[in-house]
C-alpha cells in the first residue's frame, strides 16, 4: 500500500493548486486526494471545508513525482481540528472480506477487528485423545472457502501448534466458532455428506471423511473392496452421533434426509 494513503496532507507542486486534503484509494481511480484549496499558513477554516465540503479531488497517480505531498503532523492536525479521517471517507473505505462475512459477524474482538477465536485441534478427540482448544487468530488472508491467519496465543495441549504459526480455518453456521480446516479436508469433504450431530447440530468433521472411513475399515477388518458408502462417527465437538454418506451413492440422499431430532433411529433410517 502507498504510505501516503489514509492521511491528511498538504499538496503542492508545479501546476497544482495547493490543497489540504485526505488521501485514499479510490476503487476505480486509484490513489487520490480530496480536500480544499489551502495556501500556507493552514487555518481551521481550511480544515472545516476539507472535512465538510471538499470541492477538489486530485488523482495522485497521474502526477507521479511532480507533487510535493507533506503529511500533516499530529500536532498540526490537532490545532486545525482535523479528525483521524473525514466522514466522507466511509464511502471509499475498503474492508477486508472477512469483516463482511455473515458467518463471522459478532465474533471479532471489539478492539481488534481482524482477531477472532477459532477451534484448533489434532483431529477428532475421540481418536486423538486431545480436545479441541479455542485460540485467538489474526486473519491475514481470504481463500476460496476458508481463511488464513496467525496464532496469537499458544494452545495448552496441542504440541504441534505454536504462537505465530499460520493456520487455515473455515466457518459454518452450525458451529459457534470457526475451526481449523486445511485444503485436504476441504477437497475430501466435497465427496461426502455429513448429517448434523444428534446433540449439537455440527455438520462438519475435524478430519477428512475418507480418512475416517479408512480407519473404520481397519478397526473392523473390512476388506478394501468393501469400502463403506455410509458409516457413523462421533461429533468432534460434543461426542454425539454423525452419519457420513458418500456423494453419488444411494447413501447420499438418505443422509441428507436424516433428521437427528426425529423418532427413527440412525441405524434404521434406510428402512421404510
Amino acid at each position: 500500500m502507498d504510505d501516503r494513503l489514509n492521511k491528511w496532507v498538504h499538496v503542492t507542486g508545479e501546476g497544482c493548486t495547493p490543497l489540504l486534503a485526505f488521501t485514499y484509494d479510490d476503487p476505480t481511480a486509484g490513489p487520490s486526494a480530496k480536500g480544499t484549496v489551502a495556501r500556507l499558513p493552514l487555518e481551521p477554516e481550511h480544515a472545516k471545508r476539507a472535512i465538510e465540503e471538499p470541492e477538489t479531488t486530485l488523482r495522485l497517480s497521474g502526477w507521479k513525482n511532480r507533487l510535493n505531498v507533506r503529511t500533516v503532523s499530529e500536532a498540526e492536525a490537532r490545532d486545525l481540528g482535523l479528525p483521524p479521517e473525514p466522514p466522507w471517507f466511509m464511502h471509499f473505505r475498503r474492508y477486508p472480506p472477512w469483516r463482511e462475512d455473515p458467518l463471522l459477524t459478532g465474533k471479532f474482538h471489539p478492539e481488534y477487528p481482524d482477531d477472532i477465536q477459532i477451534f484448533v485441534h489434532a483431529g477428532n478427540p475421540r481418536f486423538s485423545g486431545k480436545r479441541p482448544e479455542l485460540v485467538w487468530v489474526r486473519i491475514q488472508e481470504s481463500l476460496r472457502q476458508s481463511y488464513r491467519g496467525i496464532l496469537l496465543n499458544e494452545p495448552q495441549q496441542l504440541e504441534a501448534l505454536r504462537q505465530g504459526d499460520s493456520v487455515q480455518f473455515m466457518a459454518v453456521q452450525s458451529s459457534p466458532h470457526p475451526f481449523m480446516a486445511n485444503d485436504a479436508y476441504l477437497e475430501d469433504r466435497k465427496g461426502w455428506v455429513v448429517s448434523p450431530c444428534d446433540k449439537c447440530g455440527f455438520t462438519e468433521m475435524f478430519q477428512p471423511p475418507s480418512e475416517r472411513a479408512a480407519a473404520f475399515m481397519r478397526e473392523n477388518n473390512i476388506p478394501e473392496e468393501n469400502t463403506p458408502i455410509m458409516l457413523s462417527t462421533f461429533c468432534p465437538l460434543c461426542g454425539g452421533c454423525q452419519i457420513l454418506g458418500k456423494v453419488g451413492t444411494e447413501a447420499e440422499q438418505k443422509v441428507r434426509e436424516f433428521n437427528p431430532c426425529g423418532k427413527k433411529k440412525w441405524w434404521r433410517f434406510w428402512k421404510k
